[in-house]
């Protein structure tokens, strides 16, 4: 076997030491603590209320409104859906693949008017 042959093998057997590791000390994805991690703060109403909307329309026990990813995901389409239609009477926030679990894909729509929309404190200037 030649360097090269040893350098691999090395490199691989202190790979999967790392990973082994990593998976005793419970770490192996870096979570952020606060769910709304990823979400700016004047979305942090809108976006919660959204997260239960979704989590009562997919109807399964999972819990949308603590998982950070799903919460960025949700405020990275209101925003956009604000953004795209400020001047419209309605807007709609439809989310087809938010979250899954082995049943597969689950997402929800839900159309807010333009009120409901000013309830959480946002105008059509801020979006």
């Amino acid at each position: 076997m030649n360097i090269f042959g040893i350098l691999a093998l090395v490199a691989i057997v202190l790979f999967v030491g790392w990973r082994i590791f990593l998976r005793t000390q419970g770490v192996w994805i870096d979570v952020p603590s606060d769910p709304h991690e990823y979400v700016k703060p004047e979305l942090v109403p809108l976006v919660d209320w959204l997260a239960e909307q979704a989590e009562s329309q997919i109807g399964r026990n999972l819990e949308i409104s603590t998982d950070p990813f799903a919460l960025g995901r949700i405020a990275e389409l209101a925003e956009r859906a604000l953004a795209g239609q400020r001047d419209a009477e309605s807007i709609e926030i439809s989310i087809p693949e938010l979250i899954g679990d082995a049943d597969g894909m689950h997402g929800f729509r839900v159309t807010l008017d333009r009120e409901q929309v000013e309830q959480f404190g946002i105008r059509s200037t801020d979006a």
